[in-house]
């Protein structure tokens, strides 16, 4: 897992892509202009989770990376994908969601609402039981490798803005974790 293969495409900042300051999505019908970030060169340190074999083949796993509640999926071609563990639309909790195939992408299903994130991509590729004409959410993706010994590491991914950012700000850390 090179550091050219895990560059993640993330929307720039002056995207308007988040949650507005009530927790109301934003729509748009654009994702906005992306940029290639390369995690060698991105801030923060690589952190070392432990072996892969501690991450079940069909199902996340939730840990905590300096301060950020992150959900951990084994990959078949990237070796892990990391993404924020809390959904975009409620906070629902994503580690718990199960590996599925829809239309030819892997993606998770969020266990309250069923809105579904390609984990490739973060993407919002299918909405549960709330639909909205027009509405693009993307779930931020972190940085995650396996190195040679089978460890897995992981870097918060900070470029951008993400509609999953308004569940890490202090006043809704306290109404999880």
């Amino acid at each position: 897992y090179s550091a050219k293969d895990s560059q993640q495409k993330q929307p720039k900042d002056d995207v308007d892509n988040v949650a507005n300051e009530d927790g109301d999505n934003v729509d748009s019908d654009e994702k906005g202009d992306e940029v290639e970030v390369d995690p060698e060169q991105a801030p923060g340190e690589w952190r070392n989770l432990g072996s892969i074999e501690q991450i079940p083949e069909t199902k996340g796993v939730k840990a905590k990376v300096d301060g950020r509640s992150i959900a951990i999926f084994r990959d078949t071609e990237k070796g892990v994908i990391v993404m924020d563990q809390r959904c975009f639309h409620a906070g629902g909790p994503l580690h718990l969601s199960a590996i599925e195939d829809l239309d030819g992408k892997k993606c998770i299903k969020c266990p309250w609402h069923q809105f579904k994130f390609d984990l490739h991509s973060g993407d919002c590729v299918a909405y549960g039981i709330l639909k909205k004409k027009g509405l693009f959410q993307m779930q931020r993706l972190h940085f995650g490798k396996v190195d040679a010994e089978g460890n897995v590491l992981v870097k918060i991914n900070t470029a951008g803005k993400h509609a999953s950012d308004v569940h890490y700000t202090p006043a809704m850390e306290g109404r999880f974790d």
